[in-house]
């Protein structure tokens, strides 16, 4: 078996406690589905800053 790289080991230890503290499959994959929506959003808005910040390097 390939070793998990870390952060898939501690987010399945994160969901199986949720699991274990009474939270549903559906609250799990909502909260997923969040944290993607969000990490979209924050790409959006960083990468204009991340390019006009490398178009000042380049002059």
């Amino acid at each position: 078996m390939l070793p998990q790289p870390i952060f898939m080991g501690l987010g399945c230890r994160h969901i199986q406690n949720a699991l274990k503290a009474g939270a549903t499959k559906e609250e799990i994959l909502e909260v997923i589905q969040l944290t993607i929506v969000m990490a979209i959003h924050s790409c959006n808005l960083a990468i204009p800053i991340l390019m006009e910040e490398l178009a000042k390097l380049q002059d």
